[in-house]
C-alpha cells in the first residue's frame, strides 16, 4: 500500500465511527454537489444578451459576462482602468517576489514594499500628480475588495505585532 492511500486509510477509516462519518459526508458531497454542477455548469445559459436568451434550467451567466467589467472595476472610468491593472500587477510582482524565499536583501525589499506600494496605489487608483482624479465614489467591485484587504494587513500586521 502507497503511503497516502495508508494515510487516507488511517485518517478517515479508522474505525466503524470514522468509517460511517466519512462514508454520510461523501455521501452528502455527491448528493449537493452533483445537482449543483449539472445547474452551475452544465444546464447553465452561456450565450446571449439579454434575459430572453436564458431559456436553459440552468443558471444564467448572460449578465456575468455582460456586467464581468462591473464585477471587476465597479463604476471605474473605463478608459482609466489601465491604471488598476498596473496597480494589481505591481501587487502581485510584490507579493511574489516577497514569497521567494532566495530574494536576495529580503527584508529591505519588505520594507520598500510596505512603504512604497501604498502610496503607488493611492496615486494610481485615485490620481493627481499628473493623473486624471478618480472619486472613491465610482470605485468598487473586486478591485476595491483587494484594494481594502492590502491595505487593511498592511496596516494590521505591523499594530498587532
Amino acid at each position: 500500500m502507497t503511503a497516502s492511500l495508508s494515510l487516507v486509510r488511517a485518517r478517515l477509516f479508522s474505525g466503524p465511527i470514522a468509517s460511517l462519518v466519512t462514508l454520510l459526508i461523501g455521501t452528502a458531497i455527491i448528493m449537493i454537489g452533483w445537482p449543483l454542477l449539472k445547474w452551475a455548469v452544465l444546464d447553465a445559459n452561456w450565450t446571449g444578451s439579454t434575459r430572453n436568451d436564458c431559456t436553459a434550467p440552468g443558471a444564467c451567466w448572460v449578465f456575468v459576462k455582460a456586467r464581468f467589467g462591473q464585477f471587476m472595476y465597479g463604476l471605474y472610468p473605463v478608459d482609466q482602468r489601465w491604471r488598476v491593472d498596473l496597480w494589481a500587477i505591481a501587487t502581485a510582482a510584490s507579493i511574489g517576489a516577497l514569497l521567494w524565499k532566495g530574494l536576495p536583501y529580503r527584508k529591505w525589499a519588505a520594507l520598500a514594499v510596505i512603504l512604497l506600494l501604498p502610496p503607488l496605489g493611492v496615486w494610481l487608483l485615485a490620481g493627481g500628480f499628473g493623473l486624471r482624479p478618480v472619486e472613491t465614489r465610482e470605485w468598487g467591485g473586486l478591485m476595491l475588495t483587494m484594494f481594502l484587504a492590502i491595505y487593511a494587513g498592511i496596516i494590521a500586521i505591523p499594530l498587532g505585532i
